[in-house]
């Protein structure tokens, strides 16, 4: 009679260790869903603070990006009737642009055919580009946004062209205070939420980069180059952001071209990208993740030491621990977003779902075998479950 009801427990048991198994293998596989293809980088030409830096190309601009408000007059597109020479700036491109058999306008003369380049600016002004973050608040690493208030400071041996649209292709700007606007230098404080996708392949001991890029839409490198200044590319003082480890703040400068919206669309536009390195705190990622997990392995193991004669005990504490186990994976990625790999936190997860299985068929291996035969199975699963447990959780937290 006790075998018979020791053996109806250990078929719940099972169905529920089986229960928890095929949910553990759902929550893996969500994990391995492809997020949707990133856009194709456009041609870039790429010139670098740092010496031997790659090539890169940044993401097309975003539509909607907000430019900093220089006092200037809005064009009417509405249809108000201008004169098509007055109005327009002495440096304006479209000036000096020759209309084709076709329509199309070109440049005859200069290293650009595009109507919106101007041959007869003379030499382009170098911009020296300062920017100086005094906050970033509000990071979202499941949405990949955070908001950022920082000083933009453009200066110039020579003067910049007139009516800069500057634009922040991976942001949004909520406001900009314009505190100078000469020709030689302009100072902006801008407030916006910005977007940088997060790199979560080393969860929890992630380090992330956060980007602000800048770019001017309207002037080409004919008329503008954007130039990062190291020595005004800092924090301010006290800067900090809550759970991350500053690491870095870098400054690169592209030189892009947009894919051909016209017929000779060939000018290349200046692009300028602030780069924030960041850490996690290794001791929360510990404490957070590895801690919980690992108290769950050896809960389970400590049943490997119950007798056979105590069965119902033993079986009891591999199914609670499996559970345990899914709901806290569960919890975990519910803080990070999807991704189409397998984050450290998830390895982990993994040795512990094989090590509470090695544990759970230990045990049914006592309902398999005759009963003489019980004495040799405890002995061997005592040595053998728990080696190959450390073995792969060793492996798991170091892959």
């Amino acid at each position: 009679m006790a075998s018979r009801k020791r053996r109806k427990l250990t078929t719940f048991q099972v169905v529920c260790a089986a229960f928890a198994v095929l949910f553990g293998c759902f929550l893996v596989a969500k994990r391995l869903e492809a997020q949707p293809k990133k856009p194709l980088p456009v041609p870039a030409a790429v010139a670098s603070t740092k010496a031997g830096l790659a090539p890169a190309a940044p993401a097309p601009s975003a539509a909607g990006d907000a430019g900093a408000p220089v006092a200037v007059t809005k064009d009417d597109s509405g249809g108000a009737k201008k004169d098509d020479k007055a109005d327009l700036p002495a440096e304006d491109a479209l000036n000096s642009a020759v209309v084709q058999p076709d329509g199309s306008l070109m440049h005859t003369k200069g290293p650009f055919k595009s109507p919106f380049a101007n041959p007869d600016f003379g030499a382009p002004a170098e911009v020296q580009v300062g920017l100086q973050i005094s906050a970033i608040t509000s990071y979202d690493i499941k949405e990949g946004m955070f908001d950022a208030t920082f000083y933009l400071s453009l200066t110039s041996k020579t003067p910049m062209p007139e009516k800069l649209n500057l634009n922040y292709p991976n942001g949004k700007i909520d406001n900009v205070y314009v505190m100078a606007d000469r020709p030689t230098f302009k100072l902006y404080r801008v407030n916006g939420t910005f977007r940088s996708p997060p790199d979560l392949r080393k969860y929890p001991f992630d380090s992330q980069e956060l980007t602000i890029q800048i770019e001017e839409n309207s002037k080409g490198i004919d008329q503008l180059k954007l130039v990062p200044d190291e020595e005004h590319t800092r924090f301010a003082a006290n800067f900090e952001i809550a759970g991350w480890d500053l690491d870095y703040i870098e400054a690169r400068s592209l030189s892009r071209d947009m894919p051909p919206r016209f017929d000779n669309d060939d000018l290349y536009y200046g692009r300028y990208i602030c780069r924030i390195g960041m850490a996690r705190f290794g001791t929360s990622a510990i404490f957070s993740v590895y801690v919980p997990a690992f108290v769950i392995v050896i809960i389970g193991l400590l049943a490997m030491w119950v007798t056979p004669d105590e069965m119902e005990v033993r079986s009891n504490g591999g199914a609670p621990m499996l559970a345990g186990a899914v709901l806290f994976h569960f919890s975990l990625i519910q803080s990070i977003p999807a991704t189409s790999y397998l984050t450290r936190a998830d390895k982990l997860m993994i040795g512990v779902y094989v090590s509470l299985l090695m544990n759970m068929i230990s045990t049914w291996f006592f309902f398999v075998v005759d009963e003489e035969h019980h004495d040799k199975v405890f002995r061997i699963a005592r040595v053998v479950v728990p080696t190959l447990t450390s073995i792969l959780m060793a492996t798991m937290c170091v892959i």
